[in-house]
């Protein structure tokens, strides 16, 4: 037990699995399977592909092949701000039933470090969701069990985490930025204002339990709301109208006050001042309510009848790209007659596997 190298066993009892992904790779090490050529390029192919992650823009919808005979696994880096929710779902279409590993990695600042996990799919389910507790880039690994294949899909979107307070009104109404100065830049706007029409019914972003109802020169008629599950408090103020009371419990929707322009508002059209902190921290909410593109991603332009098939460039030039978009960084370029597999498809955009084993 005090030795260098502890036996398996012992070692794993020291350092539990905590992903799905993880514990699945100790049960191949517990069956002896570990170091089979097939079990080793799985394991390399599940770290290799968060260093070269493909750059994506949400929702999205990916159609993957997937060979049973061909480790493989699907990385994309995602822009994320804290107050939004991250929703990644795989499903793989195959002959026999499969689990499909999806995990979440919180990306070193820069690109630089090694990317640290942050979130997975439960045991069992193949759909996972994040929240950030700060902005920047998450990485999504994506990876079916050994000797599994078929045509994968991938989809992703982003929602906000909190309800829009002032239902009826759309996001143009969201004015006068987090982080702006006030009083001559003696103090910064530590909310954002939604202007609406005086008496719109206010509405709790989440549920949650009033701790305050009261009135501040400043704020005018206010109301604090604490979020116990994120920790969080919220702001109501220049209420014309305040419809709860200290201590009492609502629900996400509930009716909780009025717009007005209360307090130091008298002077402005009515609206509602509203702030998210983090114990005494203001925080941006802005991502936190922003209503986000609901619709679905733009389906596969190319055939899926090709996935996973050869095929031969017919331009006299192609560029092949790091990402989906025209201005992602271009690896190469492909002269015509080059062979390349179909590896997945994104709106109008084909993944393809090059003859020297490099992907774009």
């Amino acid at each position: 037990m005090t030795g260098c190298r502890a036996p398996r066993a012992l070692r794993d009892a020291l350092t539990p699995a905590t992903t799905p992904h993880e514990q699945y790779i100790r049960g191949l090490e517990r069956a002896g399977l570990a170091d089979t050529a097939l079990a080793r390029d799985w394991r390399d192919t599940s770290i290799a592909v968060l260093t070269r992650p493909t750059p994506v823009t949400t929702p999205f919808t990916e159609e993957l092949f997937v060979d049973p005979v061909a480790p493989r696994a699907a990385a994309y880096t995602i822009t994320v701000r804290r107050g939004q929710r991250l929703e990644i779902q795989a499903t793989l279409q195959s002959d026999a039933s499969a689990r499909v590993f999806v995990d979440v990695f919180e990306a070193g600042a820069g690109g630089a470090g090694t990317p640290r996990a942050r979130a997975s799919a439960p045991e069992g389910e193949s759909r996972a969701a994040f929240e950030p507790d700060r902005d920047g880039r998450v990485i999504v690994r994506v990876q079916p069990e050994l000797l599994r294949g078929g045509r994968l899909r991938v989809t992703s979107r982003l929602t906000a985490t909190l309800l829009f307070p002032v239902p009826g009104v759309t996001p143009a109404a969201l004015r006068s930025v987090f982080g702006d100065p006030r009083d001559a830049g003696q103090r910064r706007h530590e909310g954002v204002d939604i202007f609406a029409p005086r008496g719109t019914p206010v509405v709790a972003a989440s549920e949650g339990v009033v701790t305050s109802a009261g009135e501040s020169e400043r704020g005018g008629r206010v109301v604090w709301l604490w979020n116990a599950a994120r920790g969080q408090a919220q702001y109501y103020a220049h209420l014309s109208e305040q419809l709860v009371t200290p201590g009492q419990l609502v629900r996400r929707g509930d009716v909780i006050g009025r717009v007005g322009n209360t307090g130091n508002a008298r002077t402005t059209s009515p609206h509602l001042h509203f702030g998210v902190y983090a114990g005494s921290r203001a925080l941006d909410p802005a991502p936190f309510v922003r209503p986000l593109p609901g619709a679905a991603a733009v389906p596969a332009a190319a055939s899926l009848e090709r996935l996973g098939a050869w095929a031969r460039m017919t331009s006299a030039r192609a560029a092949v790209r790091a990402g989906p978009t025209a201005d992602a960084p271009e690896l190469t370029v492909l002269p015509r007659n080059t062979p390349v597999r179909v590896a997945g498809a994104l709106d109008r955009w084909v993944r393809v596997l090059l003859p020297d084993a490099g992907e774009g």
